[in-house]
């Protein structure tokens, strides 16, 4: 067995995601994230700071991109692993203070949970590293916000709507508009 320093300081690891072709470990801290090269006992290659209250992170081998949400600012942060395995920062998208536990689809689009808001916060990657206009002006590369409801139907005391609402998930474009219902395909993707 062996041991190596995560270099998260105190806290220690919280996470960890791997790209098994590339022999690379990503290891999640309280306010950023590291690279390790495990062909290589485990020489760091790099870190990011993301901001406070990382939990996981999630990596995208297709597209080598790294996703770290960051709770207590309210981040996301995606990172470009280069070919040399360090981590090069793309974009750090608002999200929600208390998102956190990022995980991306096979199309490279990002689903963050916001526990706080009952909510998921959907982001597009590609729409960022295009410079394509994102649907809230106010929070570039913020496709959607799904708000999940209960089912009046099953829902505890607890968490019973004070008035019927539909059944499901809503999302709206931008704050002040009514919300629409939510569909789970991008926009621009079949």
């Amino acid at each position: 067995m062996a041991s190596w320093p995560s270099g998260c300081g105190a806290e220690g690891p919280r996470g960890l995601a791997l790209d098994g072709g590339r022999r690379l470990l990503f290891v999640a801290c309280t306010d950023g994230a590291g690279v390790f090269d495990l062909a290589h006992g485990g020489k760091a290659l790099g870190r990011i700071k993301t901001g406070g209250g990382v939990d996981t992170l999630e990596y995208d081998p297709r597209a080598r991109r790294l996703f770290v949400a960051a709770g207590k600012d309210g981040t996301l942060t995606i990172a470009r692993v280069t070919d040399g395995g360090a981590l090069e920062v793309e974009a750090t998208v608002p999200t929600a203070k208390g998102a956190r536990n990022p995980v991306a689809d096979a199309h490279g689009t990002v689903y963050v949970a916001d526990s706080q808001g009952g909510q998921l916060l959907v982001v597009s990657p590609d729409a960022l590293a295009a410079g394509a206009v994102a649907m809230q002006e106010e929070q570039p590369g913020l496709l959607a916000r799904a708000q999940i409801t209960p089912d009046p139907a099953t829902a505890s005391p607890k968490e019973k709507p004070s008035q019927a609402r539909p059944r499901g998930a809503q999302h709206q474009n931008a704050p002040g508009k009514p919300p629409r219902p939510f569909t789970s395909q991008t926009p621009g993707r079949k």
